[in-house]
């Protein structure tokens, strides 16, 4: 399970060097929806075979003499290699078997048929739910697409080159030729800097190499345009922008009643500057603009037959494009990048504007930014403005620069809207009660604090429905008594809101206060709002209570947001993981026979605790269960995310995105339980002091001499064990334990750790 990699891995010494970016996968349907993608079809070897299996086939089929590295090199590549790819794989974020796939295997198959060398068979492509504008090649001959890739690609002759280039990685083996490279520099006595710049130049080389030759050998063969080679550059210069720059208004917000705060709003936005003159000294590929300089030279050397951006199909790119936007929010949200979700999704609504998913993306994300901002945890997920370009400023300036009650009541009103279109999203309600209650619990606002509509406000005796108004000059309004001032500014408040009065006011009003303003002419809104703060204030009348009792018996009492006991009698248990670090390296070693092995335990000690644990695992599905592949796809991306946040932002901070879609898992599994476990298996250094204590005893104590001499070259031992347990109706962990234990994580220790955890659980 990725989430506890994540965790266990922290431990470790040796870096891993492996970003995995996990998200929900979808399909675009009709217009005006847009629904969960998912995998489809038969499931591909790839997927089922296991690691160990396809590192034995490695060792035998790869010619140490063809690569020019030793075997024990081979071996280790191999396991590595396989290894990362295999926790990609099986992680939840690969997508094959769907229209993208197909259409992505097309135009790589009529690259293929250009590239001499390589045949279909030996490669396969596999789509990847990462908004990242990136495409990567394994030696095992798996290209990755990246759907941020399909969102920002402006035809299909871009896509060809962009797999052309990846094919020239295969050939000619770079990523195990990098991978020698770097571990022999690794045990040379350079300096570190000077090892880690010759080791990215070299990586470098190979990125202008496949430039040119994907060009040369493959590319220029085929009748698209030439100039999409070049055109291709723009697209990853500008990667780091959305797919379109469209103004962001105020409008999305205002309404008859409200006007959002001028002083939200940024006026001019930087201009997108130039970014290819960047230093790349210590990075692994060359920045654009060299990139891009060689193959002008190359390219323009020759003339394209035809012109043609499109062979395949161009209505299918466009809507593949379109899809891979669509999806594009779903993975931003899944990346806290809320702001960018947010813009992502406002811009799709003014083409789709009934759209239900990008109603609800954009509502999400505004109810995430109004939870950071009630937290004061925004930095961590908003970039700041001065450091953003382009229309996306205005996002980030105004969910900075706006106050926490503005963007609060904002989410609020929008989460309301959301419910009157869509009664019967239970998740859409969750949310709506959860904002809700935490902005009362904050501010502890009754309905009546929001001002009533203008056209119903009308305040004082003094002031008449019908009653003439002339407006002001700011020296008629000075020459008039304070309580005629005041009658003024509340008369010009009724005509025309306060925001608009250019005379020195004495009456001043709070904007956020009209947020919510047609709201409160609605019945159902006022009943709902009261009950929410009664329940606030219900809670808080026995939480004073109980405070004073435990101050005047000094005890401790713990309040429970609910009277019910967990009571877990059965649980999922997804994907448990093991590894082995010996003396600060990873070790590749018999991992999946462990992984059967703790799992095998906790199955057996659960049961003999009453809990009973249905074990989900990748290895155990058969080709053609794809449902159930999906399955656990979707529970490794959830309970990833549902951890990120509670690192990240606390426990309670707010509703996983994901659970939008967890209600179905539920009700098929009937489960209300789903937990994470890992072991990680550690031998160290002995310490000096241990080593010198040994040798002591040794000395004295003859007859027990073996065993102490053994324990100077042992080295310490240590089991650290991690689960976690995760309540699907709250969306909170409701139970944690993480060990770390001197031993050996044979079955009589692992058995014990795993009693103490169902011993635990039994008592919740």
């Amino acid at each position: 399970m990725l989430n506890i990699v994540m965790d266990l891995f922290s431990t470790m010494k040796h870096s891993l060097f492996i970003l995995l970016i996990v998200s929900l996968p979808f399909w675009l349907g009709a217009q005006n929806s847009y629904f969960p993608m998912q995998c489809e079809g038969e499931i591909p070897s790839d997927f089922l075979e296991s690691t160990s299996t396809k590192i034995d086939k490695d060792n035998h089929t790869k010619n140490k003499k063809e690569l020019g590295i030793s075997r024990k090199e081979i071996k280790d590549f191999n396991a590595i290699n396989n290894y990362y790819v295999d926790l990609l794989l099986k992680g939840g974020q690969i997508v094959f078997g769907t229209d993208m796939n197909d259409y992505v295997n097309k135009v790589g198959g009529l690259v293929i048929d250009n590239f001499d060398g390589i045949e279909r068979d030996d490669i396969h492509f596999y789509i990847v739910k990462s908004s990242s504008v990136n495409a990567f090649t394994t030696e095992n001959g798996i290209i990755f697409i990246n759907v941020g890739l399909i969102a920002q690609l402006e035809n299909e002759a871009q896509l060809a080159y962009v797999i052309a280039h990846e094919l020239v990685h295969y050939k000619y083996h770079h990523a195990i030729n990098t991978y020698t490279r770097k571990t022999t520099r690794s045990s040379s006595s350079i300096t570190r800097n000077k090892k880690t710049v010759d080791a990215l130049e070299y990586s470098r080389e190979q990125e202008f190499l496949a430039d040119s030759i994907g060009f040369v050998d493959a590319f220029m063969k085929l009748d698209y345009d030439f100039n999409q080679v070049l055109n291709l550059f723009d697209v990853l210069l500008y990667s780091n922008l959305p797919f379109d720059e469209i103004e962001f208004r105020s409008d999305f917000f205002n309404d008859t009643n409200y006007v959002v705060d001028a002083d939200y709003m940024l006026g001019k936005v930087d201009l997108i500057s130039n970014p290819d003159e960047y230093d790349d000294t210590y990075l692994t590929h060359p920045n654009i603009k060299r990139r891009r300089n060689r193959m002008i030279d190359l390219v323009t050397n020759f003339e394209s037959k035809k012109k043609d951006k499109f062979i395949i199909n161009e209505d299918i790119f466009k809507e593949l494009q379109k899809q891979a936007r669509f999806e594009m929010s779903n993975l931003y949200i899944i990346d806290f990048e809320y702001a960018k979700a947010f813009y992502n999704s406002y811009l799709l609504l003014r083409k789709y504007p009934d759209n239900k998913y990008l109603n609800k993306t954009i509502t999400y994300s505004l109810y995430a930014l109004a939870q950071l901002k009630l937290n004061d945890k925004l930095g961590k997920s908003v970039t700041h403005y001065s450091r953003v370009e382009g229309n996306s400023q205005r996002v980030n300036y105004f969910f900075i620069e706006a106050k926490t009650k503005d963007v609060g009541f904002l989410a609020l009103k929008r989460l309301w809207k959301y419910k009157q279109q869509f009664p019967a999203d239970k998740y859409m309600s969750d949310l709506l009660d959860d904002i809700t209650y935490n902005l009362i619990d904050e501010y502890h606002f009754k309905v009546g604090h929001f001002y009533s509509p203008l056209h119903q406000r009308v305040e004082g005796d003094s002031i008449s429905k019908e009653d003439e108004f002339k407006e002001l000059s700011k020296t008629e309004y000075e020459d008039l008594s304070k309580y005629d001032k005041i009658r003024y500014d509340k008369k010009y408040e009724k005509y025309f809101g306060s925001d608009h009065n250019q005379s020195s006011s004495v009456f001043k009003t709070e904007n956020y206060r009209y947020i919510l303003s047609t709201e409160t002419t609605d019945d159902d809104f006022k009943k709902y709002y009261s009950s929410i703060y009664n329940k606030v204030e219900k809670k808080k009348a026995v939480e004073e209570i109980l405070e004073s009792v435990v101050t005047e018996a000094n005890v401790t009492v713990t309040i429970r947001e609910t009277s019910d006991t967990l009571n877990i009698d059965k649980m999922i248990l997804v994907n448990p993981v093991y590894y082995y670090v010996k003396r600060g390296e990873f070790k590749i070693n018999n991992f999946e026979e462990k992984e059967t092995q703790i799992s095998e335990s906790f199955v057996h000690v659960a049961k003999a605790g009453g809990i009973d644990v249905t074990l989900v695992d990748v290895l155990d599905i058969r080709r053609n269960n794809v449902a159930k592949f999906n399955d656990i796809a979707f529970m490794n991306s959830w309970l990833v995310e549902l951890e990120n946040v509670t690192t990240s932002y606390g426990n309670s901070i707010m509703i996983p995105w994901q659970t939008n879609y967890l209600y179905k898992i539920m009700d098929k599994y009937d489960m209300r339980y789903i937990s994470s476990y890992g072991v990680l298996d550690e031998k160290g250094f002995i310490n000096p002091i241990q080593k010198y204590m040994n040798v002591i005893g040794a000395a004295l104590f003859f007859p027990a001499s073996p065993y102490f001499i053994a324990n100077i070259f042992r080295g310490n031992n240590t089991v650290e064990h991690l689960f976690y347990c995760v309540d699907l109706k709250t969306n909170k962990i409701v139970y944690y334990n993480r060990e770390q234990i001197e031993g050996k994580s044979n079955k009589d220790f692992i058995d014990l750790l795993n009693y103490n955890v169902i011993n635990d659980l039994n008592k919740l």
